[in-house]
């Protein structure tokens, strides 16, 4: 029920899926039973993907490798602080990934497997790759949901490594995303950037042409 889910996800320290859970049931959706009709829908939803040799398009810009000199064990590590969510295709969350990396009873072997997802990010960041050795780790798992008023709404997740591989490259270009998107975007990194928002949205309800 909803409220053993409530339970056990608040036991684990996970208070924003417990939330989350609650506001599912509160509005009525929820993961619907896999049968031959719900997969036919998904099928119809999510065609088979056009054969390609690059997932970017357009042309293939030179790359300084010096700004990816920050993708290092130690930013994996920190990055893994932040990890949460489900797991993907393989059925690792972000909690397996956490303890994995921060546990120290792995001792040496969990910055071993840091240094290695360091060198995987730095390579798909700096290298063109075939999109074949990438079937797995761009992989979803696909969840049908209950939508209103009838149908099902497919959400894709993803593998937790891919999310922990793009977590360190981004904090990493976090400079080169701000100078890109600031100040249009303000979700890029900009500090004081909410405020801004709230001071010009401000000004602009108190002006006399608004």
């Amino acid at each position: 029920s909803s409220t053993k889910a409530f339970t056990r996800l608040v036991l684990q320290g996970r208070v924003g899926a417990a939330i989350r859970a609650i506001k599912s049931s509160v509005e009525g959706v929820a993961p619907v039973p896999i049968s031959p009709k719900v997969i036919k829908q998904l099928k119809l939803k999510h065609p088979e993907p056009a054969e390609t040799t690059s997932y970017l398009q357009g042309p293939h810009l030179p790359i300084n490798e010096i700004k990816f000199s920050d993708v290092t064990p130690e930013a994996v590590l920190r990055a893994a602080k932040h990890l949460s969510g489900s797991g993907g295709p393989s059925g690792a969350d972000a909690g397996l990934w956490k303890h994995i990396l921060l546990c120290k009873k792995f001792k040496s072997t969990s910055y071993e497997l840091a240094k290695a997802l360091s060198v995987l990010a730095t390579k798909l960041a700096t290298e063109q790759t075939d999109p074949v050795y990438l079937e797995a780790f761009v992989a979803s798992r696909l969840i049908p949901l209950s939508k209103q008023p009838s149908g099902i709404r497919p959400i894709g997740i993803g593998e937790v490594i891919r999310r922990s591989v793009g977590k360190v490259v981004t904090t990493a270009l976090k400079p080169d995303i701000i100078d890109a998107t600031a100040p249009l975007q303000l979700c890029g990194g900009l500090k004081g950037g909410v405020e801004a928002a709230v001071h010009a949205a401000r000004e602009m309800f108190d002006s006399d042409e608004c």
